[in-house]
């Protein structure tokens, strides 16, 4: 056969009197006929025909579910399939292919459904609607059977119109797959590469230079991408507007190229880089590129310090969000020096930042308009009362923190405040936030604050219940049936109520079913151990509003009326 097909033929791929010798029976192994000249023994089969006949019969084929099967006989079929160009296929049109929200035509693989057989099948049988705009996967330690470079090479040959690309623990995908992407997929906007272990330098400088619209990209435990990769990276990717580099074995380097060459990025995420010292970082802000940064996340890099901190607010004009988490060299003199010399910063979320006090933070509330402090174990109760005026503060959390308190807080437009899980707030710091707010505060989280009472509760709902529609006042075992009363007269707007392990009884439940204008449409009553049968019928009322009830560990109701329960309230979401 090989012989029949040899290098004098003019063209063997498309020389349709080659094939015309071979009748059905000759392919088939199930044929009474044998075909002349085949050994003794030898099983009749359409594997014996050469690549070239292959390739002839398979671009006569409808390009969808046709060529999808094809590709799952053998790894044969699926590299020669792999080799034909979607346009030389017949287009067969697949009216049962959904869009995604975006626009883009999208796929997922997980697991052991992440192959390159499955993969194929994807591309081609998308052909006739233009490919892929989305393609996520999420591989698994299978060496042999998960994607490879070779199920890349197929999207790039049939997905010209992708633009959204995510790698996740792909760990036979090397540079040569990200290289068929690089040169055959243009459009390309979004990349995440995250675990991807075989990835290097070559293949991310393939992408960064052959993809001009690339705006995104993740790059995330990728142990062969190093400062060369990065710096080739934003030497190339002149359009990138955000970048997330997270546990790569980077050095000061990259950060000062960054600085230097980043002059698009909008949003900057840095994350676990044990070997960027403090020059690093203070060279990215002296760099003159960052000047259209906005948004900035540095989190568990502990060689972040107040030098550096300030150069970034120096530097970046246009900074508006930053958040710092974990960053424990960080004290309040580079967080105060930072915030007022950042002339647009408008958010700052501090977590685990534990060389940040309560005076700092009070400091720099007055040029904020969202401050976020989260488990700064720094923060101790100051010795004096600190009476500070904000005029922008619209949000502030104060999130498990628990020696946060004595504050002389005066907030006009304060919206939003979540106080969770700090314990050393006062009734007296409560009353004197609640009272000095007056612009009507909205949501209001005071979840595990054990000196909550109901008079403080009560001096909100009837101070700010024409605007409240948020409340969580969960593990807050102060409050009781009093503080129901007075939400249920005064929060004629609240949605949303969690009264989760506090002292409620079925009193409680019976007055907020008796307001009628009330328009509760998500309760949670779980843990509340006063809650039981007699308030079945008034749930039942307030269940013409809600979409989700939670009753988890309400150990006084009885399994027989919550399924009664379940049952009224078809519509509604109930938790037991």
């Amino acid at each position: 056969m090989s012989a029949e097909v040899g290098d004098s033929d003019p063209d063997p791929v498309h020389d349709e009197s080659r094939l015309e010798k071979y009748d059905s029976s000759y392919f088939f192994s199930n044929s009474s006929k044998k075909p002349q000249n085949e050994g003794v023994g030898s099983v009749p089969s359409i594997e014996i025909l050469p690549d070239e006949c292959l390739i002839e019969i398979f671009t006569r084929l409808s390009i969808g579910q046709s060529t999808s099967s094809s590709a799952c006989v053998s790894k044969r079929w699926l590299k020669l399939l792999i080799t034909i160009r979607s346009a030389e296929f017949r287009i067969q049109e697949d009216e049962n292919v959904e869009f995604g929200d975006d626009g883009y035509l999208s796929r997922s693989l997980e697991g052991k459904n992440a192959t390159d057989i499955r993969l194929f099948a994807i591309a081609i049988g998308v052909t006739s609607l233009g490919g892929l705009g989305k393609l996520m996967i999420e591989g698994s330690t299978d060496l042999v059977n998960g994607v490879s470079d070779t199920g890349l090479s197929a999207i790039s040959h049939y997905c010209h119109s992708l633009r959204v690309l995510s790698l996740w623990n792909t760990p036979l995908v090397g540079d040569q797959g990200l290289l068929a992407i690089a040169n055959e997929c243009p459009l390309l906007e979004n990349i995440e590469l995250s675990h991807c272990t075989r990835i290097s330098n070559y293949g991310l400088a393939a992408i960064a230079e052959n993809c001009p619209n690339l705006i995104y990209l993740t790059i995330e435990s990728c142990p062969r991408i190093n400062d060369l990769g990065i710096i080739s990276l934003v030497q190339s990717a002149s359009r990138l507007r955000k970048l997330k580099i997270h546990s790569l074995r980077i050095s000061g380097i990259s950060l000062a190229a960054i600085g230097y060459y980043g002059k698009s990025l909008d949003t900057l995420i840095l994350g676990r880089l044990p070997y960027v010292s403090p020059k690093g970082f203070w060279l990215m802000g002296k760099g003159p590129g960052l000047k259209k940064l906005e948004s900035l996340t540095v989190s568990s890099c502990s060689w972040l310090t107040n030098a550096g901190l300030e150069a970034i607010g120096a530097g970046c004009s246009s900074l508006k969000q930053i958040n710092l988490k974990k960053c424990w060299f960080v004290s309040d003199h580079g967080l105060v020096t930072f915030v007022f010399t950042s002339g647009s910063l408008k958010s700052v979320l501090l977590e685990e930042c534990h060389g940040v006090t309560q005076y700092g933070i009070l400091c720099v509330i007055m040029k904020l308009k969202s401050l976020v402090i989260v488990k700064c174990m720094g923060i101790k109760v100051l010795p004096l009362n600190m009476n500070i005026f904000s005029s922008k503060i619209r949000s502030l959390s104060i999130i498990n923190c628990p020696s946060f308190g004595n504050i002389g807080l005066t907030c006009h437009r304060l919206r939003n405040i979540d106080f969770s899980g700090s314990i050393g707030i006062t009734t007296s710091d409560f009353m004197a936030i609640i009272k000095r707010c007056t612009s009507g505060l909205v949501n209001v989280n005071l979840s595990g604050c054990l000196n909550l009472t109901d008079g403080v509760v009560s001096a909100m709902a009837y101070d700010h219940g024409g605007t409240l529609e948020q409340l969580y006042l969960e593990d807050c075992h102060g409050v009781s049936d009093l503080s129901v009363m007075a939400i249920a007269e005064a929060c004629k707007t609240l949605n949303e109520l969690d009264l989760s392990r506090c002292s409620i009884s079925d009193f409680g439940i019976a007055v907020l079913a008796c307001r009628a204008e009330f328009n509760l449409q998500i309760l949670s009553l779980a843990g509340c151990c006063n809650v039981s049968d007699e308030c079945m019928p008034f749930l039942g009322m307030l269940g013409k509003n809600l979409v989700g009830l939670n009753l988890k560990n309400c150990s006084s109701i009885s399994t027989g009326c919550l399924e009664q329960l379940v049952d009224t309230l078809w519509r509604c979401e109930v938790l037991s």
